[in-house]
């Protein structure tokens, strides 16, 4: 009775953890999918030169990666202009 027990309880703890683990992983991909954050061209599924999108886990670590243009730096490209 004692080892039905222990097998039954491991049992619900695996089905448990593969149910969690399966909700996560498509909780994240959805929300990737409705935010779009792909690296490149927005509006198009492939990037700017035509890359895979790299899909980011949060939309704060797309702005990085794109910083909005400052004067500072629309100043520097006017030299070269």
């Amino acid at each position: 009775m004692r080892v039905r027990l222990m097998t039954t309880a491991t049992f619900s703890l695996l089905v448990h953890y593969v149910v969690l683990t399966l909700f996560f992983t498509f909780s994240l991909s959805i929300n990737n999918a409705i935010k779009g954050t792909f690296a490149g061209n927005r509006n198009n599924v492939t990037g700017v030169n035509g890359e895979l999108p790299q899909v980011s886990l949060s939309y704060r670590v797309d702005r990085v990666r794109y910083p909005s243009p400052s004067k500072r730096n629309m100043r520097s490209l006017g030299s070269y202009m």
